[in-house]
This record gives C-alpha cells, structure tokens and sequence, in this order.
C-alpha cells in the first residue's frame, strides 16, 4: 500500500471501529472483513494491518 492508501484505510476503519462501539457491537467482529480483505490484496502489509486492527479492536480505558 502507499502512504495515501494506508492512511485512507486507516481512517475508513477508525469510522467502522467507533460506530460499531456506538451501536454497541464489538470493533473487532465489524473490522474483520475489511481487514481480511486488505490483507489478501496487500500480503507484504500483513503487519501493518495487524497492528492497526489490534489498535482498533481495544475498547479504550478509562
């Protein structure tokens, strides 16, 4: 991915995590698709995925 791509991604799945936290679901369920998918499509950004989809899957503490 280029950087323009990565931060796209980045935040078309900052807005997937926090709505599905809004309706109460689980980030990480909501997320898991689009990421599979980049994944397939990006294999050398496997890590990069990773640590976002990590990042977005953490319900925050308080």
């Amino acid at each position: 991915m280029t950087t323009e791509e990565r931060e796209e991604f980045r935040e078309e799945a900052t807005a997937v995590a926090f709505a599905a936290r809004a309706r109460g679901e689980d980030p990480d369920v909501a997320l898991a698709d689009r990421f599979d998918a980049a994944r397939r499509r990006h294999p050398e950004d496997a890590g990069w995925l990773l640590s976002l989809r990590d990042r977005l899957g953490r319900r925050p503490v308080l």
